[in-house]
């Protein structure tokens, strides 16, 4: 069945003294992390994961255009009486694609599995393949389809 989670997913539009800055607060409002560790997880192109209590907060920096493109297609929903942006599906699923955890993998099947007859494929594999010739690498699209297939 779909997978439970205490999870947060945040892209953060940030540089490196900023990051610093963000974790060394949420550490001082009770969140847990290691603030050189994390930093380093990020320079080597990783997210960042705050912890508080049962809650996860992987905070994705933004390295690529498929961030930019998650923002621009994002909706504003009210949360916890607070304004928030929620990427769309798709870009959703690109994001999780590309990060490719166990975790993340897990997520896009969901996604697919919730969305399926509405979910715009061909936006999504365009934009893998777009991710995977700058990267130069293609193991990123092959994950999507296996993943996607169910």
């Amino acid at each position: 069945g779909p997978r439970l989670t205490a999870d947060l997913d945040v892209i953060v539009f940030a540089d490196a003294p900023k990051l610093g800055q963000l974790i060394r607060h949420a550490t001082r409002h009770g969140f847990q992390a290691a603030v050189e560790t994390e930093l380093a997880a990020v320079a080597e192109g990783g997210s960042l994961r705050l912890d508080r209590g049962l809650f996860h907060f992987d905070v994705i920096v933004r390295s690529l255009f498929i961030e930019d493109l998650a923002y621009e297609h994002s909706r504003t929903r009210k949360l916890f009486g607070r304004s928030v942006r929620f990427p769309s599906p798709e870009d959703l699923a690109i994001l999780k694609t590309v990060a490719g955890r166990p975790r993340d993998l897990l997520d896009v099947a969901g996604i697919v599995r919730r969305h399926a007859t509405k979910l715009d494929r061909r936006y999504i594999e365009a934009t893998l393949r777009k991710v995977c010739d700058l990267a130069e690498d293609h193991a990123i699209l092959e994950r999507w389809q296996r993943v996607s297939r169910g």
